[in-house]
């Protein structure tokens, strides 16, 4: 299957696998620890670190919460790849 089209040269379900990795490797977890933490099969979290295939939303949830992260913290950090941008710039309070 061929990859997406994307403005970008990094492909999301490869940030995704990226940010996922290096989230699992700092809490010093295994895929298979992951894996059963997340009650999905070690295959699959293989494949999503890998970028073989894009997870679902059902499957972030359950692996962002198996890393005790909240599901929107994986996707920031793989849109950080994406973008190329770290931290998104706060915006100064206009209300002043």
């Amino acid at each position: 299957m061929d990859r997406p089209a994307t403005p970008s040269p990094v492909y999301p379900r490869d940030a995704f696998g990226t940010a996922l990795r290096a989230a699992r490797v700092d809490r010093g977890l295994t895929q298979e620890a992951l894996a059963t933490r997340s009650g999905l099969h070690l295959t699959y979290v293989n494949r999503v670190e890998n970028g073989r295939v894009s997870p679902t939303l059902d499957a972030i949830v359950l692996l962002a919460h198996a890393l005790e992260l909240a599901p929107s913290e994986l996707v920031r950090r793989a849109e950080a790849a994406i973008t190329g941008v770290a931290e998104r710039p706060q915006r100064p309070d206009m209300r002043r």
